[in-house]
């Protein structure tokens, strides 16, 4: 039932799909016919089929249950009728179907013998008789279809088809064998062409190699005139900074002559009178020698030598009193402590003059900002003392990691432009402080000032406010490219008639905790010397004089 079930629905949908074709129609509805009688033959033939069953099984019981009862000739009659009802059931075996009837309903009519089991077992018969008939009509039915010839005329419809259908493809196989010749020769053209492509960029890319080989070599070698040309730049700029110290020292070589020349006079004239008094301190020395350490003679006794040492003894005494032995010795100490002391000046104008004229290649090192200004001022001390005073306001600050030349070249260009613009009886402020993370030095003098259109203009290289061959116009310029290469910066404040103040930002290597131990506060004491004081270059204890004290007037 379940094969006939499929054949059914897929050939209802081949039916569905062929309803334009008048064969495919008929042979449709006949199989639909053939399949609907099948499917009732089928029915019928399972109600037959499970009747016989419950005869088969149940008959011989029953049969036996009525000779037990004393039935024998209905029991041999119930035997006849289920033997033809079973007859009825195989095929080929065609049993008078009335006459079972017949016998049926005369048993039936013995009230005794219907029990349950009984009736069953007749209805089942009853079943098989009806069923029968009309399995019979069904396959009756079935006999007399078209079916045939609906699938006659189906098959011819299929073989025209197919016979189309396989000469569209013989068709279509001729086109697709054309298309395949049309297809490769044009493949073969596209190869052809392709292989002409490949050649022409390969050559283009050897051309390329060659052309990047060369464009290599012409860059490396600008490569290399440039670094060249950047280290003569570098070059270049090393020596226009070190050009500019010159001229600034050359400017202050009067002065620096004149400091190097009064120590040395004074030593001169301290030498010369250490020379006359140790003459004098000789001759009591000779004496000493002859009173001290006199021959001996054979026939002196102990006695006479002894008188003779005390004789000698006294006149030594007499010579170092009447000679002033003590005062020309203490001269000698006092002239000698002069002499170190100039030297010392002599040493550190030396040093100064070093440091200010070597080459700017000095490497990176911690460096005092408060000990490079002491130095600067002692060299541009002889340029400063007639027409400036400075006043200092100095105060601890962390070491700055730098070039220590580069920014005492800062400091005496700054130095020598607030001198430059003041005419007399100036005033130079000087004040050095620190914050988080920078030390602060301001150079603040009550010069000319600068036009405020001019400020922006003063940083730029060979610009100078000053008359001809009296400046190159490189100072503030080499200061900025100084502090730049310093990570530190320059702000110019400035007022025409009131002065201008020029304030550098270097950083400092001072970690967190140093910041908040050793942070300035205003209240700091500042240093009390001048570029004629050296030592102030050595940090104060915090016990001193406070700031507003530390002012002074630079003098010879």
């Amino acid at each position: 039932r379940e094969r006939l079930g499929k054949v059914h629905g897929e050939q209802t949908k081949e039916a569905t799909a062929a309803q334009q074709n008048p064969q495919a129609q008929a042979y449709s509805n006949e199989l639909k016919k053939v399949l609907d009688l099948s499917a009732q033959a089928l029915a019928q033939q399972t109600v037959i089929g499970i009747a016989l069953q419950e005869i088969r099984d149940d008959g011989p019981k029953e049969v036996q249950k009525l000779k037990a009862a004393g039935y024998d000739i209905d029991s041999q009659k119930f035997y006849k009728i289920l033997i033809s009802t079973i007859a009825l059931g195989t095929p080929g075996s065609r049993p008078d179907e009335a006459l079972i009837a017949s016998a049926l309903d005369q048993l039936e009519q013995n009230d005794k013998l219907l029990s349950t089991s009984f009736l069953s077992l007749v209805d089942a018969i009853r079943n098989v008789l009806s069923n029968r008939g009309q399995s019979d009509s069904t396959w009756q039915q079935l006999s007399t279809t078209e079916f045939s010839q609906a699938t006659r005329a189906m098959r011819n419809s299929l073989s025209k088809d197919h016979a189309q259908r396989m000469r569209a493809v013989e068709n279509s196989r001729i086109l697709l064998s054309i298309f395949s010749v049309a297809l490769f020769g044009g493949l073969g053209l596209l190869g052809y062409r392709l292989q002409n492509s490949f050649r022409e960029v390969a050559d283009v890319n050897e051309q390329l190699l060659h052309a990047n080989e060369f464009l290599e070599k012409r860059v490396a070698k600008r490569t290399s005139d440039l670094t060249k040309a950047f280290d003569d730049l570098k070059e270049s700029q090393v020596q226009l900074v070190q050009a500019e110290k010159m001229s600034s020292l050359g400017q202050l070589v009067a002065g620096i002559s004149h400091e190097i020349n009064t120590p040395l006079l004074y030593l001169q004239s301290n030498q010369t009178l250490i020379k006359e008094t140790l003459a004098r301190v000789d001759v009591f020395v000779n004496l000493c020698y002859k009173k001290l350490i006199p021959r001996a003679r054979p026939d002196d006794d102990k006695e006479t030598v002894k008188k003779r040492y005390v004789t000698g003894l006294v006149e030594l005494k007499n010579s170092f009193i009447q000679q002033e032995i003590r005062e020309e010795i203490a001269e000698i100490k006092s002239l000698t402590e002069d002499n170190l002391e100039g030297l010392n000046e002599l040493t550190e104008l030396a040093q100064g003059l070093k440091d200010f004229s070597r080459l700017d290649r000095a490497p990176i090192e911690d460096f005092d900002v408060n000990d490079g200004i002491d130095r600067t001022l002692l060299i541009a001390k002889n340029m400063l003392k007639d027409k400036v005073k400075i006043v200092r306001h100095m105060h601890d600050v962390p070491l700055v990691s730098c070039s220590p030349s580069q920014i005492n070249q800062i400091f005496l260009n700054l130095m020598t432009n607030a001198a430059q613009a003041i005419e007399n009886d100036g005033e130079i402020v000087i004040t050095t402080s620190a914050d988080v993370d920078n030390v602060k030095i301001e150079f603040a003098d009550n010069g000319c000032g600068i036009p405020e259109n001019l400020i922006a203009k003063v940083r730029d290289p060979f610009f100078t406010t000053k008359e001809v061959g009296k400046g190159t116009g490189l100072g503030l310029s080499i200061v900025e490219e100084i502090l730049s290469s310093h990570k530190g910066r320059l702000e110019i404040e400035s007022e025409v008639g009131q002065g201008s103040t020029f304030t550098i930002f270097l950083p400092h290597k001072m970690s967190a905790s140093a910041h908040e131990s050793d942070a300035p506060s205003t209240d700091m004491p500042a240093e009390q010397t001048g570029p004629d004081q050296p030592e102030a270059s050595s940090p104060k204890p915090k016990a001193e004089t406070p700031v507003d004290d530390n002012i002074i007037e630079l003098t010879v």
